[in-house]
């Protein structure tokens, strides 16, 4: 699955049009921000929608970077999945493997030896992965190959 993010939202149809149900919105949530303002705006602004238990909250994924928003993201989105984004495949399994379902990694890390046990393990446990930046076709089929859920380019054009 390609999975768009907020970039790319401005060329499609509004989320709430039928033919768009099936798109997920990938929410990358950088360090710089304050988590418990930023995610109390969420579910205001989430839960304000029509029908968003069913038709919105199930499609937003909440990519973290830093441990210290988790607590924030379960006790004001608990409804939406959350995703570890980064590179470091001992952090993610330290601080991210219990509260996550998905894993953002890099590229180039999933790529390595550790990467592939690491998909491996995410595969037994029932857990998704992702990798970013992944513009190079070559790259593309690697991706494909190793069973990876989603890729994320930098080129949302390819």
């Amino acid at each position: 699955m390609l999975l768009f993010s907020r970039r790319h939202v401005t060329d499609a149809s509004p989320p709430q049009q039928p033919e768009n149900r099936h798109v997920k919105f990938n929410v990358d949530v950088k360090v710089q921000n304050k988590p418990a303002h930023l995610f109390a705006l969420m579910h205001k602004t989430i839960s304000a929608q029509p029908d968003w238990e069913t038709a919105l909250a199930p499609r937003i994924l909440l990519g973290l970077w830093h441990p210290s928003f988790l607590p924030h993201a379960k006790a004001h989105l608990p409804y939406c999945q959350r995703s570890y984004i980064g590179q470091s495949i001992a952090f993610a399994r330290k601080y991210f493997w219990e509260s996550c379902d998905t894993f953002s990694i890099k590229f180039s890390t999933l790529a390595m030896a550790d990467g592939a046990k690491f998909r491996k393990d995410c595969k037994a446990a029932g857990k998704k992965v992702m990798a970013w930046t992944v513009n190079n076709p070559e790259h593309m089929v690697e991706v494909r190959a190793s069973e990876c859920s989603w890729r994320i380019p930098a080129d949302l054009g390819r």
